[in-house]
């Protein structure tokens, strides 16, 4: 078997994707179709594509106006040249400071240990620079792009050294801001490469004004960052910022603020993980709910990466709350570069080089299902990715069935390393399973035991940080771009037809009558893949439902994401989708012959996708002629719900253990 780099992987991939631009191409021109960038396609307010039966285009319906609700509040700093006078203590004041993001300091607890003076501090419109002193550290909420000028610091699991490119980096208030700490102890005398770094940062009028910034072993350069993803959380601490920009220093706060810290057990287990990186590694990580493992994941990838200057695969198996794609979707990604920020920070499954859609947000609806699918993920493993490092992300359920599925797990991907987050499995508490310490004790891995996170992360409940993943999905646009402007009830949806070029399929639908499919279908959220080959169909109403049953290989199936069915026209027999799939990676897929599948598990539509807050109704229709969503208050029972109003679940997965196992 001919082995490859990971980098050299992700090359050939690119290079794959521009050859199948280049066959659209082609096909265009033989079928006279034109053939219109990515932008242009979407601003046409009626697009078709007509490809051997296949129909794909924009409603041009009536859109109604954007809510002003959702406009943007964050504002540039240098769009103002107001002067500020920062309070640096009760006594002290700095003066000529222009466009800091500063917090009145009066009584409040210390968040940084970076003091700003006239000194260490320079700011030059769109950027400002810092100039701190060993072990110095500068917390940051918000967004914003860095870099190291000289010297270098730690962030989120990485060194970072000087570098010609800055470093987008997401803290919101939802997770741990993270921590920039000075690691450079010895001033270097300046040389012309450093000067050259910062010069090339200031403006014409700013120049000479930097020379006390030398002074500081480790020069750091900041800049706002405005992607669009603001809306998606407000800032919620009550701080006295004299003007805003995409981000603010925290050198004090008037409440406790919560700091992504590691501790000496954490760090210990990076290091010995990171210093027995090998090719054929798998780590695998596993604890239970609310232990860190998603937080100890990144900042081991970040680690790997940052130490070996290479590629690394991780294996994201939580459906519930992913890391690199949208929930219900388990995928294999291969990143070469440090992440930094929460997951709907870079959950667009930009990093993925195969997904395949789960449909549910626990294993516990459907073990059978995704044990299969870690098998087709990790086959893809062998075959391309063979001889790269790999991280495997696990769920949180470690009772009962769930151990099982874990000792499942550790045999096909082949771990060699486990990490566990969690209470002493020699000692186990009542969330521990007592059958956890000795799968893990006989296993073939080397296992590594730490305490779960003591920095509180649960800002969020698990369903709110799935809302919020769902949401930064659908409202993605590109990577690092996001658009909060236009409410998913105001965009123009596609119009598929649903024919025998479109499959569908419904998960654990079982007993849904023919005539209910559509019904089941309206107004949810189902995966999108592509099939390279032919999967097991029949007909009926027009329809393709897939029959596939569980033993039905994955290989040939790649799910892009995820999409909405917003509307079933019964008359014309179309669907009206919406996704934030690009729309050319879809055409390139038919163009190469490929089948489109749409498959419904049980995801969840946010509210705030289907209703952008007008209490009046939605979309100018008042609430009695909106279908699915009700403001009516009449409740039955003192549980407070309408009789009826809950979905029913069925559980078709209790069996033998034996028999949900085999393949």
């Amino acid at each position: 078997m001919k082995r490859t780099s990971a980098k050299a992987f992700l090359s050939a991939v690119a290079t794959q994707k521009s050859h199948l631009q280049e066959d659209l191409n082609v096909a265009d021109e033989q079928e006279q179709l034109p053939v219109e960038s990515n932008d242009n396609y979407l601003k046409t307010t009626e697009l078709n594509l007509v490809l051997d039966g296949f129909e794909l285009e924009r409603d041009n319906g009536p859109v109604s106006p954007v809510d002003n609700d959702y406009e943007i509040k964050y504002i540039s700093a240098s769009n103002s040249d107001q002067d500020y006078d920062v309070l640096i203590s009760d006594t002290e004041i700095v003066e000529n400071s222009k466009n800091f993001e500063i917090i009145d300091l009066d009584e409040n607890a210390l968040v940084s240990s970076f003091t700003p003076s006239s000194d260490n501090v320079l700011s030059a419109r769109e950027i400002t620079f810092y100039g701190l002193k060993r072990d110095q550290t500068i917390v940051i909420h918000g967004q914003y792009s860095f870099k190291v000028l000289t010297g270098s610091a730690s962030l989120y699991g990485t060194l970072q050294l000087p570098s010609a490119d800055f470093q987008n980096v997401f803290a919101p208030s939802t997770h741990p801001f993270p921590v920039i700490k000075a690691a450079a102890s010895i001033l270097q005398t300046p040389s012309e490469s450093v000067v050259k770094r910062i010069t090339e940062l200031l403006p014409p009028d700013f120049a000479g004004s930097y020379t006390s910034l030398l002074n500081y072993p480790t020069i750091l350069a900041l800049r706002s960052l405005k992607t669009g993803l603001e809306p998606i959380n407000p800032v919620k601490f009550n701080f006295k910022i004299q003007h805003v920009s995409s981000y603010e220093v925290l050198y004090r706060a008037p409440q406790p603020v919560s700091v992504l810290q590691t501790t000496d057990e954490w760090d210990t287990a990076i290091n010995e993980v990171v210093r027995a990186s090998s090719p054929r590694q798998v780590t695998v990580i596993c604890g239970s709910k609310s232990a860190g493992k998603s937080t100890f994941a990144r900042l081991l990838l970040n680690a790997m990466i940052s130490s070996t200057k290479d590629a690394v695969a991780f294996f994201d198996l939580d459906p519930g709350q992913p890391e690199f794609g949208p929930p219900g979707v388990l995928s294999l990604n291969v990143l070469a570069s440090p992440v930094f920020g929460p997951p709907y920070s870079h959950g667009a499954l930009a990093s993925s080089v195969k997904a395949l859609h789960f449909g549910f947000t626990t294993p516990r609806d459907a073990p059978e299902a995704y044990i299969l699918l870690i098998r087709s993920l990790m086959e893809y493993y062998v075959m391309e990715l063979s001889g790269t490092p790999m991280i495997v992300n696990t769920t949180g359920w470690t009772k009962g069935y769930g151990v099982e599925l874990l000792g499942e797990i550790l045999k096909i991907v082949h771990a060699t390393d486990t990490v566990y987050i969690g209470t002493s499995l020699n000692h186990p508490d009542l969330d521990t399973n007592l059958e956890l310490g000795p799968l893990l004790q006989k296993s073939s891995t080397v296992v590594r035991e730490i305490s779960p996170a003591t920095t509180a992360n649960a800002r969020q409940s698990a369903a709110d940080a799935r809302m919020t993943q769902m949401l930064s999905y659908f409202y993605s646009r590109d990577r690092d771009e996001w658009d909060f402007d236009t409410p998913l009830t105001h965009t123009r949806p596609y119009v598929v037809p649903y024919t025998q070029e479109l499959i569908l399929e419904i998960l654990a639908g079982d007993g849904v009558a023919d005539e209910h499919i559509l019904a089941v279908l309206n107004g949810t959220v189902v995966g999108l893949s592509v099939v390279a080959g032919k999967l097991p169909v029949r007909v009926t109403q027009g329809m393709a439902l897939a029959t596939r049953t569980a033993s039905v290989p994955e290989a040939e199936i790649s799910c892009l994401g995820l999409a909405i069915v917003r509307a079933v026209d019964r008359t014309a027999q179309t669907l009206h989708i919406l996704t934030p799939v690009p729309v050319d990676i879809i055409r390139a897929h038919i163009f190469a012959g490929k089948q489109i599948l749409l498959t419904r598990g049980r995801l969840e539509l946010p509210l705030a996708a289907a209703w952008p807050g007008d209490q009046l109704g939605v979309c100018g229709r008042p609430w009695k002629d909106v279908p699915y969503l009700s403001m009516d208050s009449a409740t039955d029972g003192e549980r407070g719900d309408k009789l009826g109003q809950q979905s029913l679940r069925v559980r078709r997965n209790v069996m033998r253990r034996g028999q949900q196992l085999r393949a």
